[in-house]
């Protein structure tokens, strides 16, 4: 679930591996999240957030293509998520800001980031998504934050439902070189590898019936729920993969508003007093 402008990005990365020329990553700096509290911001790291004041907002990063793992340039959704659920049961941590700014990633790297949520909404804790480009699997984590608000009506854009799947084939370029790559499967392999297999002939078909399509619906399912009579349907192609610029995005119910990140900060605080005196949590809220 990604833009394919984020995955075309990496080939030259990947024709450079391939061709045996070096690769160079910049290793990533410790974790470090942000602590609002009494009108400010602070750089914290994960083992400060006990010394914070109470009533704190945390604000963690979502950005760049989304993995589950860990990576040299980036931490993965079970580490963020992990860190999520640290904040959750933290006493002095009101609520978590996930500040969203990325063109989606790997299928495998939501469902960490949905329990999670759902964990820290358990303990009767807000979590407000703040996004600038939110596509694709972000747009799949940020649909079940509480309240989910767009940067500005300027550059911020969300949306991209739907799957894609990108490989590039070598054959050619194997044989130019006087390789030729024999792939043999076991007879009661039949199914093994199928769709990829055919896809390599030039047959589409059950890649995207048997992976491509079951996941697209999934997706589409899920921006249902979570938006609910907000979402406008009839509009072309917000459930199909189109991308909306902030203010329609808004307009057509897949974002519910235009703020800065200290206006998302103000709004896990004003959530967090609703409920308190609701008293039953979010889900009272929502109804």
């Amino acid at each position: 679930m990604l833009l394919p402008s984020a995955a075309e990005a990496y080939l030259p990365v990947v024709a450079n591996w391939l061709l045996g020329k070096e690769v160079h990553f910049e290793e990533k700096g410790p974790r470090e999240i942000q602590m609002a509290y009494a009108g400010k911001i602070s750089p914290g790291a994960p083992e400060d957030i006990e010394e914070m004041p109470d009533n704190t907002v945390a604000v963690v990063g979502l950005k760049g293509e989304m993995t589950k793992y860990d990576g040299l340039c980036n931490y993965g959704a079970m580490s963020t998520a992990n860190l999520i659920k640290h904040l959750g049961i933290a006493r002095n941590i009101s609520g978590i800001v996930l500040d969203v700014d990325g063109p989606g990633g790997s299928v495998n790297a939501i469902a960490p980031l949905l329990e999670a949520m759902q964990f820290v909404d358990l303990q009767n804790k807000p979590v407000v998504v703040h996004g600038d480009l939110v596509a694709s699997a972000h747009l799949y984590v940020a649909v079940h934050g509480d309240y989910f608000m767009l940067d500005n009506e300027i550059a911020s854009q969300a949306g991209s439902i739907g799957t894609l799947i990108q490989f590039a084939d070598f054959t050619e370029y194997w044989k130019e070189k006087g390789i030729k790559l024999h792939t043999i499967y076991a007879p009661e392999s039949t199914h093994k590898n199928k769709e990829f297999e055919d896809a390599l002939k030039g047959d589409y078909k059950a890649m995207k019936e048997r992976m491509l399509s079951p996941l697209a619906q999934k997706f589409q399912q899920a921006v249902r729920e979570k938006r609910g009579e907000k979402l406008d349907e009839k509009a072309e192609g917000i459930l199909n993969g189109a991308m909306f610029w902030g203010g329609d995005a808004v307009k057509y119910g897949m974002a519910d508003s235009i703020g800065t990140l200290g206006d998302a900060i103000q709004k896990v605080l004003d959530l967090n007093e609703i409920w308190k005196f609701l008293g039953k949590g979010s889900n009272n809220l929502k109804q």
